[in-house]
């Protein structure tokens, strides 16, 4: 009798792990909603002039964080158990962000690094970020869409006009971000409850 309930505990557990495998909790809006801000925010960049580079980024940040944490937020009230996986997600994104706005802000005004350095240490925070989330959740095209970030940041690295970084961003953000959560968000309507 008792090799029978072992079984069956077992089985559940098995059950347990394979659904949570099947489904991502969550819903994309995050990556959806940065990378349309800074798909907006760029190109204005461009147009408008490097004067105005800063307090825009400034103004992006903000926003950007401001409505992240809500929409996180407002997710995880939705959702009744917060997955490991879920907390992992928002801490490595915290890091990114924090990382990201230490070496757009911070590292350039001390002089640590030269200004134009800032965006391709950037794209390889994002893609490192962006690799581990797909990791996390075991979704492997995720994973392949952080190439856009490393491949972006060779990029910018090589060309030096700055109507073709505008692109490269464009492109790369549309990849790297716009793009995996879109799936995320089909994942999270299509997820078995």
């Amino acid at each position: 009798m008792e090799h029978q309930q072992v079984q069956q505990d077992i089985s559940i557990i098995k059950e347990m792990i394979e659904k949570t495998r099947r489904e991502t909790a969550e819903s994309g809006h995050f990556f959806i909603f940065i990378g349309i801000l800074s798909i907006l925010i760029i190109p204005l960049i461009h147009f408008m002039g490097l004067q105005w580079e800063f307090p825009i980024l400034i103004g992006m940040t903000v926003i950007g964080g401001v409505i992240g944490f809500m929409t996180i937020g407002r997710q995880g009230k939705k959702e009744k158990v917060r997955t490991y996986a879920q907390e992992i997600f928002g801490y490595l994104w915290a890091a990114c962000g924090f990382i990201c706005i230490m070496i757009l802000f911070v590292f350039p005004f001390l002089n640590v690094i030269p200004a134009t350095a800032a965006p391709v240490l950037i794209y390889l925070i994002l893609g490192i970020g962006l690799f581990t989330t797909g990791a996390i959740y075991d979704l492997k095209f995720i994973t392949l869409c952080s190439l856009a970030w490393w491949i972006g940041a060779l990029l910018i690295s090589f060309v030096e006009l700055a109507s073709i970084h505008t692109l490269i961003a464009v492109l790369t953000i549309s990849i790297g971000f716009v793009l995996p959560g879109i799936i995320f968000n089909r994942k999270y309507k299509n997820r078995s409850v």
